[in-house]
Formats: C-alpha cells, sequence, structure tokens
C-alpha cells in the first residue's frame, strides 16, 4: 500500500466510523506528515553485481537487468522497466474506459451499475500506483520485446 493509499483508507475509515472532528483533523495531520516524508530506507538505484548493473524498479520493488529499462536505465527520470511500464499504460487505458462507463451510467442516472464501475475504478487506480507482481506482468505482457526473465537477472533488495 502506498503512502497515499494508506492515507486515503484511514481517512476512509475515520468517516466510516463517525469519528468527531478533533480525532479526524489530528489523524489527517498525522497521514499528512507521514505521507510527505521521504522514506528513511532509501534504495540505491543502480548496483553492480558480479560485473551486471541492475536498476532498482519501484513497480516491482527489485533490482533488474539495466538493459529492461528504457536507455539502459540511464534515464534518471525512469522508475520502472519496460514490463512495468507496459502494465501501467494497460491499466490506464482501463481506467480511462471505466471512467467513461461510469460518466455515462451517471448521465443515465443507474446508480447501481455507477457503484460498481467506481469500486472497480477505484480498485484499478489502487493497482496502477501500487507495485506489480512480477510474475503477473511477465504472463500478461508477453509482448514486450528483448525483456529477460531470467531469475538470475532479477535480485531483491
Amino acid at each position: 500500500m502506498t503512502k497515499t493509499q494508506l492515507k486515503s483508507t484511514a481517512l476512509e475509515l475515520l468517516v466510516a466510523h463517525k469519528a468527531n472532528k478533533q480525532l479526524t483533523a489530528a489523524i489527517s495531520a498525522l497521514m499528512e506528515e507521514y505521507s510527505s516524508k521521504k522514506s528513511a530506507d532509501k534504495i540505491e538505484k543502480f548496483l553492480t553485481i558480479d560485473g551486471q548493473n541492475y536498476v532498482w524498479c519501484n513497480r516491482h520493488e527489485i533490482y533488474e537487468i539495466e538493459t529492461n529499462f528504457k536507455n539502459n536505465g540511464t534515464d534518471k527520470s525512469t522508475v520502472a522497466c519496460e514490463l512495468a511500464a507496459a502494465y501501467w499504460l494497460q491499466l490506464s487505458k482501463d481506467v480511462r474506459e471505466h471512467e467513461k462507463l461510469l460518466s455515462e451510467a451517471l448521465d443515465a442516472e443507474d446508480y447501481a451499475v455507477a457503484k460498481e464501475l467506481n469500486a472497480k475504478l477505484k480498485d484499478l487506480k489502487a493497482t496502477r500506483s501500487g507495485k506489480y507482481d512480477f510474475t503477473k506482468n511477465a504472463q500478461l505482457h508477453p509482448e514486450v520485446k528483448g525483456y529477460d526473465y531470467g531469475t538470475d537477472r532479477h535480485h531483491r533488495a
């Protein structure tokens, strides 16, 4: 769960349990402070093991061989490998489609369908912003060319 998701979930729980205003304000301030802090466990983006270069993939939360990244991971703004990027793009398409369907359901005043679509949309957005499952991604996106799936090409931090 990302910091943003944790903050959102905490606030939803406060509302659901009808917390008083003082408690809601205090927890909100605490969660805002927590979500704005940088992680104390700083991950080194580049790593060399036995002469092989690896780059940290924020989405899979593992080190992957540099060739799995756009520009071999040399672009400082790159945070995800090509496989994770393909999955993110697919999730983004799904989000846009569900937003469109939700809008249509609301226009038609079909609130039962809108409620279901809104829940699915929330799940899609949470998945898109969270950690991705490497094995699941590998099965979903075989079209990513040149991606090295070898288990010796990945290292946990």
